[in-house]
């Protein structure tokens, strides 16, 4: 962002919601986490119409989500500049601005989403932080209608559907909705454009986006960049007990890590499932080896799961090595075994 850094962001976000209205901004975060993890009964729309709690959730919610995606695109090194977004089930537009920070710049935006209110105020209040008009055009329109109603009239680099398929359902009975958002959304795409889906780290919702993947795989009608190896199987389906996920280590300003310690929230970590899709006849190539577990540590032996090209893989590694490959990995990073020093990492396959 022009004005703002990854450094940075959290805090002037921060600063400028509470520089909204002169009561502590503390109690207002503190009812809103009750609503959103207690409660859960309100739309995001709803929290919007009152202003406590919108104050809240744009000075210390939605940055999270913005570094989020930022740290995702990042991640995936896409070979864009100023890239041409459009942001589907925008909300107060986390997805575009996640863009911004992760490219330093977009050319077109569209921004879709059933209400209008929640991007209207995300649009405001970023408008603000870079004291400057964006040229961001808002949609009011439901993804579950034909995108005549939503495509825009270019054709988008990226497009995002951030914490979109999870209100479609769960379960496989909802799978060919969220597939034909899937197929709608890709039509729309340059040929070598990407959409990025994302969606929370939660076992439901992530098991669903992999119970997606795998029949996009299945039907070859996309080419799955990442988070996936080239199988026809996610591995991680196959226990109850597994769900494929990414961490992002994250440091919080100290101000905003005080109020998380009040109200009892973890942000070491920033945490997505997510999938990268493109046309069949792109350029983009898929990573081979990924790691899709924490660190494990048993008798003197480090441990890790990978998912590879050539099937699920067990990484071990001695905690008296001098040089640890292991420990200084996230889940969800891609990873290339070839650079490290040789007989370090042992490499096993798992039955």
């Amino acid at each position: 962002m022009s004005v703002l850094s990854r450094m940075n962001l959290e805090y002037q976000a921060f600063a400028h919601a509470k520089s909204k209205h002169a009561s502590d901004l503390v109690p207002d975060i503190r009812l809103l986490w009750k609503a959103l993890t207690q409660e859960r009964a309100d739309s995001l729309s709803d929290y919007f119409r009152k202003p406590a709690l919108r104050r809240a959730y744009l000075g210390y919610y939605m940055p999270l989500y913005v570094m989020k995606i930022a740290s995702l695109l990042e991640s995936l090194h896409l070979p864009f500049k100023n890239p041409k977004i459009l942001d589907l089930g925008a909300g107060p537009l986390s997805g575009i601005f996640g863009a911004h920070l992760a490219f330093g710049g977009l050319a077109k935006s569209v921004a879709v989403d059933r209400e209008i209110g929640p991007m209207r105020a995300g649009l405001e209040f970023f408008e603000g932080l870079l004291n400057k008009k964006l040229d961001i055009k808002l949609v009011q329109a439901n993804l579950r209608g034909p995108p005549y109603f939503w495509k825009p009239d270019f054709k988008p680099d990226i497009i995002i559907a951030a914490h979109v398929l999870n209100e479609f359902g769960s379960g496989s009975r909802y799978l060919e909705s969220k597939q034909l958002l899937i197929s709608q959304a890709l039509s729309l795409l340059d040929k070598n454009g990407v959409l990025v889906v994302i969606e929370p780290a939660s076992k439901v919702a992530s098991r669903d986006i992999m119970a997606l993947r795998d029949r996009l795989y299945e039907e070859h009608q996309v080419k799955i960049i990442a988070p996936c190896p080239e199988v026809a199987r996610c591995p991680l389906l196959l226990s109850r007990n597994n769900w494929c996920h990414a961490e992002f280590s994250h440091r919080r300003p100290q101000e905003l890590l005080r109020i998380d310690q009040q109200i009892g929230f973890d942000r070491e970590f920033l945490k997505c499932s997510y999938l990268v899709l493109s046309k069949p006849e792109s350029e983009h190539r898929h990573q081979d080896f990924r790691i899709v577990s924490g660190l494990m540590n048993a008798d003197g032996v480090l441990r890790r799961y990978a998912c590879t090209s050539k099937g699920f893989l067990t990484l071990s590694q001695s905690v008296r090595d001098k040089t640890q490959i292991l420990a200084n990995m996230t889940r969800g990073e891609a990873v290339d075994p070839s650079t490290w020093p040789k007989n370090l990492v042992k490499i096993s396959k798992e039955t």
